[in-house]
């Protein structure tokens, strides 16, 4: 028996060694990972309240235009321009969006190619492939020359 393996070793060798490519079966494929800094951007948003001034001058001009015009009189104004900017400052509140982006210095880990374990067979070889492969895929591995 061992010399039947012998002879079948004797006959498989000088075939791998003058063919351009062997056949394997993918035993594992993991990710080989590069980790660095980077500046990545970052969005940060609030509601703030909008500012009112222009709805409560608004108010006070309506208001004291409406007082002169119901009263006749300036003091009807400037009643009416008081009421108008009370009832302008009371409505409902404006809300706006405000974003800032600034930039955040993280670790980031980013995969550079996979380290692929092959049985040909005759062996296990050990290759830096730039994609995974699945368990049980049969590979071509070129020899070089």
């Amino acid at each position: 028996m061992i010399r039947n393996l012998f002879f079948a070793l004797a006959m498989v060798i000088p075939t791998i060694a003058s063919a351009d490519s062997i056949v394997g079966t993918v035993i594992s494929s993991v990710p080989i990972t590069q980790k660095e800094y980077v500046n990545k951007p970052v969005q940060y948003c609030k509601q703030e309240r909008a500012h009112r001034s222009g709805d409560i001058i608004a108010g006070m001009a309506i208001g004291g235009l409406l007082g002169k015009g119901i009263s006749g009189k300036d003091n009807g104004a400037i009643a009416g321009a008081i009421l108008g900017g009370v009832i302008a400052a009371d409505g409902p509140q404006k809300y706006v969006t405000r974003c800032d982006t600034y930039s955040k210095h993280v670790l980031q880990e980013t995969v550079v190619g996979y380290s692929t374990i092959v049985d040909t067979g005759i062996g296990q070889v050990n290759l830096e492939t730039d994609r995974k492969y699945f368990n049980g895929e049969r590979i071509n591995i070129y020899l070089g020359h």
